[in-house]
């Protein structure tokens, strides 16, 4: 749970924003984790960090770490 492919990871990057929860939920599963603004995705094949901030049901952008 969490974890995103390669080709997940280039989808994401190349999303418009905003985006809904419902919607990030549906194409990338639930997260490794999560905060009160922001879920966190790991890119399996190279450890990437995927944040994925939030106002309140809608997602407004991302982070890699």
């Amino acid at each position: 749970m969490g974890y995103i492919t390669p080709d997940q990871a280039a989808w994401l990057e190349g999303l418009t924003w905003p985006q809904s929860y419902d919607a990030m939920t549906s194409t990338f599963g639930l997260a490794n984790r999560s905060t009160e603004t922001a879920d966190l995705y790991i890119e399996d094949a190279s450890g990437r960090e995927f944040w994925v901030y939030y106002d309140g049901t809608t997602a407004t952008g991302f982070e890699i770490k």
